[in-house]
């Protein structure tokens, strides 16, 4: 069976709100903009996870966060019906998202001198105009990262709980993420201050097997549950091409180069940079520790 292609063309009006709701990263407003587009034509989408994903040229838990991203946000609502034994999706398109107010400065301007023209959209919310003037200022490692809630306590990125599933897998850490939230509920100690790397002290004081552990590439590839050299490096850039929208202001400004063999590091105070290669089967924990290092937030 050859590969399936998809050839997308179409234009796509998105409300001015998820331009500028600071939850939501880049990622998350090509998928709605992808799902607004299948809406057109019955008033809903009614495309797969996989599908998506071969779309938008990601893993399916990509895809699963952003949708849950939206759907927190109010920008979709999700129906599921049964047929049978058969259940299906369907998405619409929402509009009980949070407005944000037109400012009126496109009337026209009064007889005499014409006044400055504001270098502000005329959609941002006047309570937002101060920390979007200090946004301007900061630089690419300056910027916060976007943290949601995982149960109680556990608090992370979009793209730290996607790293944490495609390297340790969904199962073991939505059951790490529920112990921990249980555990600081009944101690009442303070909370962590970084949860993905706690996470994976837990994982590994508890032995969690990873998905993509180095030690299966030596044995038989062909074997149930073992991952070849090939299907590794298949994954990483998978992973590389899900999480680069998000890195974009850090690859304009130099600090990290997405090759064609992999990604490379370059660090201020040492004179070569650092090169990890898809092929490495520790690709991802690597590089999600180097951007660590690095002061970069995603």
């Amino acid at each position: 069976m050859g590969t399936e292609t998809f050839e997308l063309s179409f234009d796509c009006v998105l409300p001015s709100a998820i331009f500028f709701n600071n939850n939501l990263e880049p990622a998350t407003i090509k998928c709605y903009a992808i799902i607004r587009n299948l809406t057109r034509l019955t008033g809903y989408c009614f495309a797969s996870n996989a599908y998506l994903s071969q779309v938008m040229q990601c893993s399916e838990t990509s895809v699963k966060v952003w949708i849950r991203s939206l759907k927190q946000e109010g920008f979709i609502n999700i129906y599921t019906d049964k047929t049978g034994i058969h259940w299906s999706r369907k998405i619409a398109i929402s509009d009980n998202f949070k407005k944000y107010v037109r400012r009126a400065e496109n009337h026209l301007p009064p007889a005499g001198n014409p006044p400055t023209p504001s270098r502000k959209s005329a959609y941002i919310k006047e309570d937002k105009i101060k920390e979007e003037k200090s946004k301007e200022t900061q630089t690419p490692v300056g910027r916060e990262k976007v943290l949601r809630n995982f149960g109680e306590f556990v608090k992370m990125s979009d793209s730290e709980f996607i790293a944490l599933v495609d390297y340790y897998g969904t199962e073991a850490i939505s059951g790490l993420i529920e112990e921990m939230n249980d555990y600081l509920a009944s101690t009442g100690k303070k909370p962590y201050r970084d949860y993905p790397a706690t996470l994976r002290n837990w994982a590994r004081r508890k032995k969690v097997k990873p998905i993509r552990e180095s030690k299966t590439i030596k044995s038989n590839p062909h074997a149930v549950g073992e991952k070849s050299k090939g299907e590794i490096e298949a994954d990483n850039r998978q992973w590389s091409t899900s999480i680069e929208p998000i890195l974009m202001p850090y690859i304009k400004a130099g600090m990290i180069h997405i090759g064609s063999t992999g990604w490379e590091f370059n660090f201020k105070n040492k004179p070569n940079p650092l090169k990890l290669y898809f092929n490495n089967p520790e690709f991802i924990i690597k590089c999600n520790e180097t951007m660590k290092e690095l002061g970069i937030m995603v």
